[in-house]
């Protein structure tokens, strides 16, 4: 069974305000503290599934038979893809709900760049 893990990377945001710029009350972090609790309970049960499911598609293409049904490793990656976009569908909403959401700055242009390019071919 393979063993090479995929390549990680991680998406530091940078905070728009400094903890100081804002005095906290107790029920703030208590919510705060609850929402970090369930982002990772989503983490830990989402990112835990979508690595069996891997691990599952990857035994079967090492075995004998694997390549005999290919719908059977596309139902397991369609498997991962759906519950990788609802984890971080989950997580972004819970991060999103004490105000801590996160915007990739880039794919924010990108998408603006878009939209620009969209509005102009359908004008002219």
């Amino acid at each position: 069974m393979a063993t090479a893990s995929p390549r990680m990377s991680a998406h530091i945001p940078s905070p728009t305000f400094s903890p100081a710029d804002r005095q906290h009350t107790v029920p703030e972090v208590q919510t705060l503290r609850s929402t970090v609790e369930e982002m990772d309970c989503l983490a830990q049960d989402g990112f835990s599934e979508i690595a069996s499911l891997a691990r599952l598609a990857l035994a079967r293409l090492e075995a004998p038979d694997g390549y005999g049904n290919p719908e059977d490793i596309a139902n397991v990656l369609k498997s991962i893809w759906g519950k990788a976009a609802d984890t971080e569908n989950s997580i972004c909403h819970a991060a999103g709900q004490v105000g801590c959401g996160y915007t990739d700055q880039d794919a924010a242009r990108r998408r603006n760049a878009y939209l620009a390019f969209a509005r102009g071919a359908r004008h002219g």
